[in-house]
């Protein structure tokens, strides 16, 4: 009885996959890859280990003129800062515009 050849399933496309997503080691070079875990991601020859570190988000009530809308975001910290600036400006310019009308009101009577 002669044995049953078995089939060669093709694995490489699951090696392109993974090749794909993952990055290499810096250390130990090209050809060994970094394992992907929920929080970091370490080299299984030399131990190198790099940790994913999480941004700080908020979450604030976001008025949006073109919907007219409350929605909320989760922002980071540094966006939050250039949102609140802009509103910081705009806030001003409105005030400038508001005491130019005053005093051409002032004038007119």
């Amino acid at each position: 009885m002669t044995k049953k050849k078995k089939k060669n399933k093709i694995s490489s496309k699951k090696w392109l996959k993974s090749k794909a997503k993952a990055r290499t080691c810096p250390k130990c070079g090209a050809g060994v890859y970094l394992a992907i875990h929920k929080d970091r991601e370490t080299c299984g020859k030399c131990g190198y280990t790099e940790f994913k570190t999480p941004k700080e988000k908020i979450s604030v009530a976001v008025e949006l003129p073109e919907k007219k809308k409350l929605q909320k975001k989760h922002l980071d910290i540094a966006e939050l800062e250039i949102l609140t600036a802009e509103e910081d400006a705009k806030r001003l310019a409105l005030q400038a515009k508001r005491d130019e009308l005053k005093k051409i009101k002032e004038d007119l009577e």
